[in-house]
């Protein structure tokens, strides 16, 4: 009987050791005042930037902050209509690759709030986001994405990505322009989308 209570107590240690061994990493949030420092005047960009209470400025500085991580991200923007200026190129945000799943997400994570909390309207005069290739996965959710558009020749008036797997969630696509792909163009890699709504694409 104490033999067997005591293979009993080494099966649940190695159980419990493998359990721990193969943990996945935690994601990681980072808050986001505004696509191009134009709102949330708490935002400043610097190395410890990203907790709810100083967040980054700029998505564009807070993606590239976090390229080398080897954990999952989730880059959360601040509710309110985020209007991209002429500090954007037209080509849209640049988000560079990352090594690791990457979510762009509204300030409400899941639902129809996360779509009326956070707007980026891009004015009739460039693109909302690009992704290149390189990054693992892109998500994109919990958005309002109005009056994009690609610049002549391009493809994808409010999102384009390259040769990524693409999830888009819970996001609104208003009034987007494009040649080909309005709303969306994924240039190689995989589209998935869910629970979105298109009008006037």
């Amino acid at each position: 009987r104490k033999r067997s209570a005591l293979m009993s107590s080494r099966l649940l240690f190695v159980i419990c050791c493998c359990c721990l061994g193969g943990r996945a990493s935690a994601n990681q949030i980072v808050h986001v005042a505004s696509t191009e420092g134009t709102a949330g005047a708490s935002g400043v960009d610097g190395p410890g930037c990203g907790p709810s209470v100083t967040p980054c400025a700029t998505l564009a500085f807070a993606v590239q902050n976090r390229s080398s991580s080897s954990e999952a991200t989730t880059f959360i923007l601040a509710a309110g209509v985020h209007t991209l200026g002429s500090t954007v190129a037209t080509g849209g945000i640049p988000l560079p690759s990352q090594a690791h799943p990457v979510t762009i997400s509204g300030a409400s994570i899941g639902g129809d709030e996360g779509l009326s909390q956070t707007t980026v309207d891009c004015g009739s005069a460039r693109r909302a986001f690009d992704v290149g290739p390189g990054t693992e996965r892109i998500v994109i959710a919990n958005l309002t994405l109005a009056h994009c558009s690609a610049p002549v020749g391009q493809y994808g008036g409010a999102v384009r990505t390259s040769s990524v797997s693409t999830t888009i969630s819970n996001v609104r696509f208003v009034g987007n322009r494009a040649g080909i792909g309005g709303a969306v163009a994924v240039m190689g890699g995989s589209l998935n989308i869910e629970g979105c709504l298109f009008n006037g694409n």
